[in-house]
């Protein structure tokens, strides 16, 4: 069912049971589980959930902003320069990632595993606890895609 019908078809008892299949790692797939586990009762291990890359994640408890990220960024960026005898490299792939991983430190963002970096930001907020429900989910398929889904619910 579309996400925006979960509440409308969910019938608490029959919820519980059933197995369901979370379709993508945006804010809307999270709250689809976060939802299950937390209106529905839903047990993790009936949860599927396919999440086609990594995203770092708004952390609700201490939202920075765009320009916080970039001067934290470029400040990072000074110190490596300096490390560097001046060589440092703004175009660099890590420019970006450094600040995430600074803001990870100081509370600002999270991951939902901390042996994988993520590699896309789509500014997605969670708070701590949402974050603890969805990390309850064990069944994740990464850099899954779906190719098709046939009549009887095959994907």
């Amino acid at each position: 069912v579309p996400v925006n019908t979960l509440a409308v078809t969910a019938d608490n008892q029959q919820a519980q049971t059933k197995h369901y299949v979370i379709i993508g790692a945006g804010k809307t797939g999270m709250d689809a589980i976060v939802y299950l586990i937390q209106h529905e009762n839903v047990n993790p291990d009936n949860i599927l959930w396919i999440v086609p890359n990594e995203a770092w994640i708004t952390a609700r408890e201490n939202i920075g902003s765009f320009a916080e990220f970039l001067h934290e960024c470029t400040e990072l960026q000074k110190k490596n320069d300096l490390a560097n005898n001046g060589r440092g490299n703004i175009e660099s792939e890590d420019f970006f990632q450094r600040g995430f991983l600074e803001w990870e430190k100081k509370g600002k963002i999270y991951r939902f595993d901390k042996d994988i970096l993520p590699t896309k930001f789509k500014d997605a907020t969670l708070s701590k606890a949402e974050l603890a429900l969805i990390k309850n989910v064990k069944r994740v398929v990464r850099n899954g895609r779906v190719e098709s889904i046939d009549d009887t619910g095959t994907i």
